[in-house]
């Protein structure tokens, strides 16, 4: 499978997003413009809300908006509270912070139950937060919690955590960026009432829209007649509904056709393959994965890892972001660093939609091990020794005495791991789209 085939020289993108895309995807972000207001287009775009509504078990409404996948989230948190409103965030890492953030910019009191980055929320802690609330006669209005954890793969179960906020009249928003299209979630029987995506993760498709999933509750809960209006015109989901069928019924900004193509494309190809067998199939990667990485003498990272990424924690001699830069201009492969505070000690392989195949795998792990090898990482295994086209073959050519010439093309090793794997995923040559970590 060649995960290079634009023929444009761009990394293998083994990163948690943007992902590679499929050759459908990428023929369909090619097809000529579309007027935004066409009759066909707007039924394209309702296939693809029914479509990810499917993907998110969301019974309500699913708003498919321009941006990126933190625009969604920052609509779903204004539309939702404001000045006088409390909300209890549940942080465990860096994109919990960004969460934060923006709460606090509506004006409103936010709590926040901290836990260390690799441990899942502590749901029992905030079940007693919401219970204290509610008995002080001052209730949270919303709890915020991240389905998984980006920085470090690391996955809240979110079911407790709606069993208490319906217990305490809350509603529960999930930022579900890496997971949605990546590992189970079920809006209707996770008790989620908001929740947010973006196109270029799980979903399988380009960067440029966010997918916000709407549940009654939160329809309720914004219809009340004594709460002000969100202060934004853009971002107030009340204003996002669906059109009954009148082409006078405006979005308040019109996300690109062209992306709508794109994503109608991935989420198909990802209905198309069965959530379940999505789901087995990044189970089986990540099981590989962690497999060979702890069988190599690496610390693998946290405690509820997501199957769409494993987290290696890295000698504290060893620069993560060195070894992402030699993996990339060595082997042409991007993977991820830690982020925050975490940058140079973890390296992050993600394994989600079209990564979850044993070639980008096995391409990927044997550059990684190879480059830690000779970064002095003690890697146990044929997989620490050196590979064609690096400078140790340099070395040893000079050290022979004959002229070193072209490098060769990486051999990886096999990785029988992998071999349980399918082989590959559609008919067509995956693309990649952008080269971001």
């Amino acid at each position: 499978m060649d995960m290079t085939a634009t023929g444009l020289g761009e990394p293998l993108l083994m990163v948690p997003g943007p992902v590679p895309v499929s050759a459908e995807v990428l023929a369909a972000a090619a097809l000529p413009p579309v007027f935004h207001h066409a009759a066909s287009h707007y039924r394209l775009f309702d296939e693809t809300r029914a479509m990810l509504a499917e993907i998110l078990g969301c019974r309500g409404s699913v708003e498919i908006m321009p941006g990126g996948g933190r625009l969604g989230l920052e609509a779903a948190v204004r539309t939702t509270v404001g000045p006088g409103d409390r909300v209890l965030l549940c942080s465990n890492g860096f994109f919990a912070g960004w969460l934060e953030q923006i709460a606090r910019r509506t004006g409103a009191a936010v709590d926040v139950l901290s836990d260390p980055p690799g441990s899942p929320a502590d749901t029992a802690r905030a079940r007693a937060a919401l219970a204290e609330a509610h008995r002080g006669g001052r209730p949270y209005r919303l709890v915020l919690a991240v389905h998984c954890e980006t920085a470090t793969g690391t996955v809240t179960p979110l079911r407790p955590l709606g069993e208490a906020c319906r217990e305490y009249g809350a509603l529960l928003l999930a930022d579900a960026v890496s997971s949605a299209g990546v590992i189970p979630l079920d809006m209707e029987s996770d008790l989620v009432d908001l929740c947010g995506t973006a196109s270029q993760k799980g979903l399988g498709s380009l960067m440029g829209l966010s997918v916000v999933g709407i549940g009654k509750r939160a329809r309720a809960a914004w219809a009340e007649e004594s709460r002000p209006g969100c202060d934004s015109f853009a971002l107030d989901l009340t204003r996002w509904r669906a059109r009954p069928g009148d082409p006078t019924v405006l979005y308040p900004v019109v996300p690109s056709p062209t992306l709508v193509l794109a994503l109608h494309r991935a989420t198909r190809l990802l209905l198309d393959e069965g959530l379940k067998a999505r789901f087995a199939r990044h189970e089986a990667a990540a099981g590989a994965v962690r497999e060979i990485l702890a069988g190599a003498g690496l610390k693998l990272f946290g405690s509820s890892p997501t199957s769409g990424l494993t987290t290696v924690e890295l000698p504290a001699d060893v620069s993560a972001s060195r070894v992402q830069r030699r993996v990339l201009d060595e082997h042409g492969v991007l993977v991820a660093t830690g982020m925050g505070a975490d940058v140079q000690r973890l390296l992050r392989v993600s394994h989600m939609g079209l990564q979850a195949f044993p070639e980008p795998l096995r391409r990927t792990l044997g550059a990684v091990l190879g480059v830690l090898a000779e970064e002095g990482v003690p890697v146990a295994g044929p997989a620490g020794a050196a590979t064609p086209g690096t400078a140790s073959d340099t070395t040893a050519a000079t050290a022979s005495g004959t002229a070193a010439g072209p490098p060769s093309p990486p051999e990886f090793p096999e990785f029988p791991e992998l071999s349980a794997l399918p082989a590959t995923g559609t008919p067509e040559t995956p693309g990649t789209a952008g080269a971001g970590a």
